[in-house]
């Protein structure tokens, strides 16, 4: 069960909302009617999406709300990556000479974002992935993967051992030096690429006839791509050895497979172009398609942990995952841990928001200190298994850092919180 409660302090005075959580994937509010195309998250709460005309829109609070941002340019994006909540990139491809690619930057969360033509007419580059925020890499239609090790005012070419010149279409990492790359060609050949010195080399494997469009990897051993094509449908592909080898499987499912993400280690989602959702609970090896009422037509797919999930799509559609409590019988697995996040906004001014998880029913005590370990408020409740948000509002509060710690079934954490006039 997922509550929200809401605790305002005049230093304090307190009030308590409580919403239930809803069963797998339910409709966000969305500030657009424009396409949604990209969506990245680098937590539960913090997300971007990108689409048609420029359109990037932001979430700091886990999708309850989502704000435009202003691009300063009217094309279509094509893919983002953040790294962080300050620094992030987009792609996207001019439609007037001198016609090539156009990359995208913010350094304040997206708050603004510049914008450059990349030194090369008629080089169409399709997905860009960073790191952290020097260490990044771009592929597309020509110049196979290039690599920037100084936040991008560099791009480098990187070497490449087979199956050059195939267009890329997704690049992940696992870490800073192991990652993997994916593309090709219909009707001709889909090719995966690894590299384990941070992107510098790449070897490369044909792995199937149709490219492979979107990739994950659950850990050191094990990867599941997904791509196909229109005349054979959507395919998956597995590695079980750090991708010495691949399996690649049809899934007699008609469009290409676009996306795909993993909400645990066994269970992932995956995107039909024009079709349905298809779920596995077995690592890739077994897929079956998911539907539900209006059936809306979705373009990516994004976990960022067991229990969020975040799909956009047509329209300005925007979906967001939740786990149902009453379906343990259905292979849907709670977290195991308790967890507390960072509060957020952070800094804040008088409002901020502390979350945290508890895999069964507790006590929970959260306190708040200010530097000197003088106790500002201490707050106790019994509550349920799940995810919790409780919103502070103080109004009497001096600037400068306070710690707030949280004590549950033998759990405790303590983390930094910043007060800003």
């Amino acid at each position: 069960m997922k509550k929200i409660i809401i605790i305002v302090f005049l230093f304090p005075f307190c009030a308590i909302r409580i919403a239930f959580c809803q069963s797998l994937w339910i409709k966000n509010q969305s500030p657009t009617t424009k396409n949604l195309q990209k969506v990245v998250f680098i937590d539960s709460l913090t997300g971007w999406a990108i689409g048609d005309s420029g359109l990037i829109i932001h979430t700091s609070n886990g999708g309850m709300n989502w704000d435009i941002q202003n691009s300063n340019i009217d094309l279509d994006l094509l893919s983002v990556t953040f790294p962080n909540k300050n620094i992030g990139w987009a792609l996207s491809w001019t439609d007037s000479p001198p016609y090539g690619t156009v990359i995208l930057n913010t350094s304040d969360g997206g708050h603004s974002w510049k914008n450059e033509f990349y030194n090369g007419a008629d080089v169409y580059l399709k997905s860009i992935y960073f790191v952290d925020s020097l260490n990044g890499f771009i592929g597309g239609y020509s110049n196979g993967i290039l690599y920037t090790t100084d936040g991008g005012n560099v791009w480098n070419q990187a070497e490449i051992d087979s199956f050059v010149g195939y267009p890329i279409y997704n690049i992940v990492f696992a870490n800073k030096y192991y990652g993997f790359a994916c593309g090709g060609s219909t009707d001709i050949m889909g090719v995966i690429y690894k590299t384990t010195n941070g992107g510098k080399n790449w070897s490369g494997k044909s792995v199937s006839a149709d490219p492979i469009h979107s990739l994950v990897i659950l850990d050191s051993l094990h990867i599941v791509g997904i791509g196909g094509d229109i005349e054979f449908g959507g395919g998956i592909v597995n590695s079980d050895n750090g991708g010495l080898s691949w399996n690649y499987k049809i899934l007699n499912i008609a469009g290409t497979g676009l996306a795909i993400s993993f909400r645990t280690l066994s269970e992932g989602w995956a995107l039909i172009k024009g079709g349905p959702f298809i779920v596995t609970y077995d690592k890739g090896f077994i897929w079956n398609n998911y539907s539900f009422p209006e059936s809306p037509i979705i373009a990516d797919i994004a976990f960022t942990d067991s229990l969020h999930g975040y799909a956009v799509g047509i329209g300005g559609t925007i979906l967001k995952y939740n786990i149902p409590l009453t379906s343990i019988d259905e292979k849907i697995e709670l977290a195991a841990a308790f967890s507390l996040n960072q509060n957020y906004p952070n800094p804040f001014n008088p409002s901020t928001t502390i979350s945290f998880f508890i895999p069964k029913m507790s006590k929970i005590i959260l306190k708040i200190y200010d530097i000197l370990g003088q106790e500002v408020k201490s707050f106790e409740h019994q509550m349920d298994a799940g995810e919790h948000n409780i919103k502070l509002t103080f109004n009497n509060l001096s600037s400068g850092i306070y710690i707030y710690t949280l004590t549950a079934g033998g759990y405790r954490a303590s983390k930094k919180m910043i007060f800003k006039k």
